[in-house]
């Protein structure tokens, strides 16, 4: 499923790029197999093999700019991965591979609580603009003690595959590729928890599929070398949203499922926040905000969610301090994030008012988030648009647009619901940790587009978009994408069979999601045929 989002993108002109882009920094984080125990002359003190040392050679073999940094920890849990991961990650990066559970599994840690901690280190990385990448841990030996049977290790391989299905994450299962192989603990194993050098070969070719994913451009898209002098404010450009006064510039690239790839084009919608689209100027594919948090924790926040699970690469530039920062989402997840600390004021500059109302007592708990991207036009139903659509420019055509005639009207919006394809009722209802609660406000965008602010009108909280699948599948697709992480309630109506769909989102979670089977075409309907290419 791919979401849309019609969001203003600011783009960097190719003179601001670095003559030479700095490497895709890797984190490879773990316990000691991360630190390459058994490996020959490696031990825990000398983090200088392993899986990381390998992966890092054939991903430049493959092309890849890359710098993977080891930062495995013999003898650590998930719990204390946890703790750990956000001062790793404050140092920053691009992609961050987890691989953390066995020493859980020697201590028969239950496996729930493994698997939370788990995805809160991917969810903290993707805070933070990371890619996770997801990784079962390896089969246990037959003298290893606990689970020597294997029976914990393959459920908990199993759930986090499946968990990251559901999250839309990058996943590689080492546990499922070794336990296959005839010998394997007489032919590939240093001990009965740790491989030796020909298990970490074979090791890192069970990762590298999922890093070159992750590695793929555009997430290329870096920062260039801050200027001696702060640079003028931004200027609104076609491929580029100023932000905040102008003091930030915004420029996003994208790669949809066929490999085509462009530059978004920026939609400002207020001060703090804008939108971008990829394929059609009808369709929004991405929204981000930059608000001022200088008085709640000295940094202004980056938001963004996301109406399209396309790749893409999003920078974000102070051009007052010439600070830069990259969050990139991988092909086939719909991503929203929130970085509450995003660029650090210097010490010496003022702090700002209020961030705003919806701004939460703690930094980041209530402030809106990223969602996932997603392809506008998908070959498949869910992954982008019903038919066609790829480049820019090349004739795509959105969903709603390839319907033979127009829907006729069955509702109009008032001042708490939007009215989208003409038959579509959209309202909000949320609460937040201040126990207030209350109506989201709409704001139409498009005849298939509108999003919703709840406290103020600068600052945008939800962005909601109908499409008219019936030529791909036969339904109305819902796509929908936060840049809060309050508790809402979002209620789509069909005003002319009555179904409602309800998504709630609870609170703490920045949600970004697309139904393409939200709602069967109405009785007696005959849906068009998909256009001509």
């Amino acid at each position: 499923m791919k979401p849309h989002h019609l969001l203003p993108v600011l783009g960097l002109v190719l003179a601001v790029l670095p003559a030479a882009a700095e490497p895709l920094r890797v984190l490879a984080f773990g316990d000691s197999i991360t630190r390459g125990y058994g490996d020959p002359g490696v031990d825990c003190d000398t983090p200088v093999g392993g899986y990381p040392a390998r992966l890092a050679t054939l991903l430049e073999s493959a092309g890849r700019d890359v710098e993977v940094i080891n930062l495995g920890l013999c003898g650590e849990t998930t719990f204390e991965g946890v703790s750990r991961i956000d001062g790793e990650l404050s140092a920053g990066g691009d992609v961050v591979i987890i691989m953390e559970g066995t020493n859980d599994l020697s201590t028969f840690t239950p496996l729930a609580s493994m698997r939370f901690n788990v995805r809160e280190m991917a969810r903290k990385a993707e805070e933070r603009g990371l890619v996770p990448i997801i990784l079962s841990v390896i089969p246990r030996g037959p003298d290893s003690g606990r689970d020597s049977n294997n029976e914990r290790t393959a459920a908990f391989a199993g759930w986090l595959a499946y968990e990251a299905q559901q999250d839309g994450r990058l996943f590689a299962d080492p546990f499922t590729a070794l336990i296959t192989i005839p010998d394997l603990f007489d032919r590939f194993y240093f001990d009965p928890w740790h491989v030796n050098a020909e298990g970490y070969d074979r090791l890192t070719e069970v990762i590298l599929e999922p890093a070159l994913e992750a590695t793929e451009p555009p997430f290329g898209l870096s920062c260039p070398s801050p200027a001696a002098e702060p640079a003028a404010p931004c200027t609104a450009e076609e491929g580029a949203l100023c932000l905040a006064g102008g003091r930030f510039r915004v420029d996003v690239t994208w790669q949809d499922f066929a490999g085509e790839r462009g530059t978004g084009k920026a939609l400002p919608l207020t001060d703090n926040t804008g939108s971008f689209w990829f394929f059609d100027p009808a369709n929004v594919e991405l929204i981000v905000k930059v608000l001022d948090g200088r008085s709640a924790n000295g940094h202004f926040w980056v938001f963004y969610g996301a109406l399209s699970n396309v790749a893409y690469s999003l920078r974000v530039t102070d051009l007052a301090s010439g600070d830069c920062k990259v969050y990139n989402n991988p092909l086939g997840h719909f991503g929203s994030t929130g970085d509450t600390v995003a660029f650090a004021a210097p010490d010496d500059e003022p702090g700002a008012g209020e961030p705003g109302e919806d701004e939460p007592d703690e930094p980041g708990e209530d402030e809106p988030g990223e969602d996932e991207p997603g392809e506008d036009e998908p070959d498949e139903p869910g992954e982008d648009e019903p038919e066609g659509g790829g480049g820019e420019g090349d004739g795509a055509v959105a969903a709603s647009e390839q319907t033979a005639e127009p829907p006729v009207p069955t509702c109009t919006g008032d001042a708490t619901s939007l009215c989208l394809v003409g038959r579509f009722r959209v309202a909000i209802t949320w609460s937040d940790s201040r126990d207030r609660s209350g109506s989201g406000q709409p704001v139409p965008l498009s005849d298939d587009t509108g999003v919703f602010w709840f406290f103020r009108p600068q600052n945008l909280e939800v962005v909601v978009k109908v499409l008219d699948g019936r030529p791909a599948n036969g339904h109305f697709w819902v796509f929908y994408g936060a840049l809060s992480n309050l508790a809402y309630s979002l209620e789509v109506t069909d005003t002319v069979t009555g179904a409602v769909k309800v998504y709630d989102n609870p609170r703490g979670t920045f949600a970004s999601a697309g139904d393409v089977e939200a709602f069967a075409g109405a009785s007696g309907e005959e849906p068009s045929g998909p256009p001509e290419p």
